[in-house]
This record gives C-alpha cells, structure tokens and sequence, in this order.
C-alpha cells in the first residue's frame, strides 16, 4: 500500500494537553459537590466531554439536566489553562514541518471552537488541510466516522491513510475505519494500544518512524 495521507489525532498524541482537561474537568465537577483526583481520569482518555459528563454525574450520584452546560464550562476552563500554559509534546512541531508536503487532516472529539484554538495557540493549523472535530460527526470515536470524514475530505480511502492516535477509543476508531495506525503511549500505557499496527513511547519518536517512511513512501499529492 503506498499511503498518500496523515491524520493525527490532537490531545496528548500532538499536544500536552490531557493534564489541561484533567484539571478542567476537576475543577468544574467540584462546582457542583464532585470532589476528583487526575487518576480517576486516566480511563476516560479518548473519550469525549458530552459522552463523559453524564457518566461521571451518573456515577457520583448526581442528574443529568445540566450536563450541556457542565460540559461548556468545562471547555471554558480549558480554553483558559490552555492560553496560559498549552504547548505541543516535543518532537510535533518538527515532524510536522519534515512532513509538510503530505496532505494532513486533525481528527479530535475536542469541540471545534477548542481545537481550532489549540491549533492556533500552538501555531500548527497551518500544516492541516481540513480538521475534523466532535461538532462535525453525528457519532464520537471509537465509530470510525470521523476517520471515514477526514481522510474523504482529503480526498482518499481510510485504507491510504496512516492515523496517529494516544487512546484506546482513538485506535479503535482509526482501526475501524481501515487506516494503517500507529499509537503513541503519551498519555496511557502502551499495552493499551494494543489494536495499533505500531505503538511508540512518544510522539517525537513517532514524527521520526514517519519520517523515515516517508523516504520511502511518498504523497501522492505535494503541496
């Protein structure tokens, strides 16, 4: 298969920002009378903000009839840590300007608004050519929609994509979809992964296995 295009995952396989959610998310369930710690978070990694609130409020007790705007102030927290102290995991920017002449798609559950900041704020949106975010599929990952979505929008089949994912419900998601992928163990234990093709300590050693491949395996598209 020669793979013609990228599509990269955003929180923890791009960016060092899982611990900016975690923070956001403790601080808004303690709004309400939810008092967590960062471990109680680590099995929902990969899982998006409107799927996981009533989860949580189920869980400790509580009803679901301010979820939606649970989940807003949390994203509003986020979006203030993230302009403080956001930055991308070592390696990413590098990688990204090595890989810049294959077509890249974003492919994050974070909401649009968040993502498109994120981007900004870390001063990578340029190297995307489209970005797929939770507001653009009508289901999350782990269904593979998304992954369907982005590599159509780039104008290829799943199966001629690579897909770099840190979460379970993101491989799963990537996997589903026929996307040749590779799991980086940032923010989760590697065996985690498992469903990946590859799996990588980190993203600096995952820009480097790209880098190499694309030696060999060039885009079908240059920009």
């Amino acid at each position: 298969m020669k793979y013609k295009g990228l599509l990269f995952d955003m929180d923890g396989t791009l960016m060092d920002s899982e611990h900016l959610h975690i923070k956001a998310w403790i601080n808004i369930l303690k709004k309400v009378g939810i008092h967590t710690t960062p471990d109680y978070f680590q099995k929902w990694i990969g899982v998006s903000d409107v799927e996981l609130m009533p989860v949580i409020l189920s869980e400790f007790g509580f009803g679901h009839n301010d979820s939606l705007d649970l989940v807003e102030q949390k994203r509003a927290f986020f979006r203030q840590y993230a302009r403080e102290e956001l930055h991308t995991i070592p390696g990413v920017k590098e990688g990204l300007e090595a890989l810049k002449n294959w077509p890249m798609a974003l492919v994050t559950m974070s909401s649009k608004k968040n993502a498109l900041l994120s981007i900004e704020l870390t001063k990578i949106s340029h190297y995307f050519r489209t970005v797929i975010t939770l507001n653009d599929v009508s289901i999350p990952k782990p269904d593979p929609e998304c992954y369907l979505k982005a590599s159509s929008l780039l104008g290829f089949h799943a199966n001629e994509c690579i897909a770099i994912e840190d979460s379970e419900s993101g491989v799963k998601s990537a996997k589903s979809a026929g996307c040749f992928t590779i799991g980086v163990a940032n923010t989760i234990e590697a065996n985690r992964l498992g469903m990946a093709d590859v799996v990588f300590e980190d993203s600096g050693a995952v820009m480097e296995y790209l880098k190499e491949m694309s030696n060999r395996l060039q885009p079908k598209h240059q920009s």
